[in-house]
This record gives C-alpha cells, sequence and structure tokens, in this order.
C-alpha cells in the first residue's frame, strides 16, 4: 500500500511539473485545504486548553 501511494505522488508531481498552470491552479486550493484540516484537528485534540 505504502508503495502505491508513493508512485501515485510521484505521477501528481510529474503532472504538475509539466502543466504548471494546473498546478498554479491546485497547489494553493491543497494548501489551503491542508490548512484547514490542520487547524480542524488542534482545535479537536484533547490538550488544548486556549
Amino acid at each position: 500500500m505504502r508503495k502505491e501511494v508513493k508512485s501515485l505522488m510521484l505521477d501528481i508531481i510529474k503532472t504538475l511539473l509539466e502543466h504548471q498552470v494546473l498546478a498554479v491552479l491546485i497547489i494553493p486550493e491543497v494548501l489551503k485545504q491542508l490548512r484547514e484540516w490542520h487547524l480542524g484537528y488542534l482545535d479537536r485534540k484533547p490538550n488544548n486548553k486556549d
């Protein structure tokens, strides 16, 4: 499973490098989504004392 995920990630990176327009459109959205997931995770942590 892990090898397939690594291969998939490499394929995605190669595609984005070959098609810079796609990269410019997709990468900011991916980063935005990762940030939202991370902030949601921090809000759910049991030792968050805020």
